[in-house]
């Protein structure tokens, strides 16, 4: 008997294989490592507080939050409990609060703005002329009031009036129906619905009007920056400056933007949006987290002590974000898809090394590529058909697979989650645990049925046929 030696095939396949599965234990204990070291401090944590179908909220300097609810009540917030409440005439429309926080006020559609003190005490009802559609302060304490009527006219008006109330000092038409209110220095900055941005200064004349690519949902003036962030309809976010230059837009959601803030301290932008989205962008516009961090619309992104920001949902939980921690977040994100990758990488590896070091497999191997290439021509005829039936038989089952780890959705990009999906449909889920059970009625029923009365015909002929003979 001959003994051969193993090829030199056999001793790479030995080598890649061996090589695979080190890096495969190594990877997939350096990349969990790597996760969980950049995620070790939480960017967004639940907040004691909840919202009760909330439509507006204000920071109050020193803590707290004036709340506006659908239930027409002002509510004061404090360390996740009600302090106190006011029962207000009209549909809450907006609040504001004064520098310092002397002052508290509450918008309705009924023309009336409500004016409280620190502890949510009624001081004064302003009558206003027209329903008011949102409110604004400015840094030397006026209150800038946005009031008009009509779904479609340009009888809106941005009244001012000085710090606590009082008749006003001036008065300006909009150029349309106001969507949003906010101040930019001493100039009382608004969106319309028609697309519209306008900047009206206080105590003089000038001021500007620029049109932006969609209907306008959110604005907010960025003191610190002289700029003006604005947000619209289709999920858009466009950057102006003081004099209404268009420094950039971009799009970071599908869904309408509803809520706008500006961390300072990290020259971070956050955009909350109907669909409960938090959208972090930094300061060149592009997009470093996204985060589900709510079920309903984020109605606003509130400034608290430590320098975190308060995400308020219309509904449900409060969220508290770290902006320091939003770009060791952010590189973990990044972590997963070169997880994946790796993996998927590392197996292929794998499977080339074993296939080179099992001897038979390997000659079958060499068998199959000689006549590859003796038929390559069949081949090559029949590749757009195994394209097809990769692309749309089984690339859709394994990307149902990797979907299955992440919180997707049509209207955001996909957030991995790991094995949450699945942890909740086996706890929580009642109509899976309905199907399955309804599932195992139906193999049982249908087994029964399939083998029962075939078993019974089969005895029924033996016992006829052993009677007849």
């Amino acid at each position: 008997m001959e003994f051969r030696r193993p090829g030199s095939a056999w001793s790479v396949g030995r080598a890649l294989a061996a090589i695979a599965l080190v890096a495969l234990v190594v990877g997939n204990l350096a990349f969990p490592t790597a996760f969980a070291v950049a995620n070790r401090q939480a960017v967004l944590t639940a907040s004691s507080q909840r919202s009760n179908d909330i439509v507006s909220a204000s920071a109050i300097p020193g803590g707290g939050v004036l709340a506006g609810t659908n239930a027409n009540r002002a509510e004061l917030l404090e360390g996740g409990r009600v302090r106190a409440t006011r029962a207000v005439q009209g549909t809450i429309t907006d609040t504001a609060v004064a520098p310092g926080g002397a002052y508290l006020y509450v918008g309705t559609s009924l023309d009336r703005v409500y004016v409280f003190g620190p502890r949510l005490d009624l001081i004064r009802r302003i009558t206003m002329a027209n329903p008011v559609v949102g409110l604004a302060t400015l840094p030397s304490g006026t209150l800038i009031v946005a009031n008009g009527s009509g779904a479609f006219t340009d009888q809106y008006f941005l009244t001012a009036l000085p710090a606590g109330g009082g008749a006003p000092t001036s008065s300006r038409r909009a150029a349309f129906t106001i969507t949003s209110v906010s101040t930019l220095g001493s100039a009382a900055l608004y969106g319309t619905i028609n697309s519209n941005v306008g900047l009206v200064p206080q105590g003089g004349s000038g001021g500007w009007t620029r049109l932006v690519n969609q209907p306008v949902t959110a604005v907010l003036g960025i003191q610190a920056r002289q700029e003006a962030l604005i947000g619209d309809q289709q999920g858009g976010v466009t950057l102006l400056n003081a004099r209404g230059g268009r420094i950039g837009t971009v799009a970071v959601s599908t869904s309408p933007i509803s809520a706008l803030a500006f961390d300072p301290a990290h020259g971070l932008f956050l955009v909350g949006t109907t669909s409960g989205e938090l959208i972090v962008l930094d300061a060149g516009g592009q997009t470093v987290l996204e985060r589900k961090a709510a079920t309903e619309p984020i109605e606003a992104i509130l400034p608290t002590s430590g320098g975190r920001l308060t995400v308020v949902p219309q509904e449900g939980p409060w969220s508290e974000l770290d902006p320091a921690a939003v770009g060791s977040a952010s590189l973990a994100d990044g972590l997963v898809p070169w997880w994946i990758g790796f993996d998927i990488a590392d197996l292929l590896l794998l499977a080339v090394g074993l296939l080179l070091y099992l001897e038979r497999t390997r000659h079958r191997t060499v068998r199959l590529i000689r006549e590859v290439r003796r038929g390559w021509l069949a081949y090559v005829l029949i590749a757009p058909a195994i394209v097809l039936v990769l692309l749309f038989s089984y690339y859709p089952a394994t990307s149902a697979v990797y979907y299955s780890f992440t919180d997707f959705s049509l209207q955001s990009a996909p957030q991995w989650i790991g094995l949450t999906n699945y942890v909740q449909i086996l706890t929580q889920d009642i109509y899976f645990h309905t199907g399955l059970i309804n599932m195992v009625i139906i193999t049982l029923s249908g087994f029964l049925k399939g083998i029962t009365m075939p078993l019974l015909a089969a005895e029924l002929v033996f016992w006829l046929r052993n009677r007849t003979h």
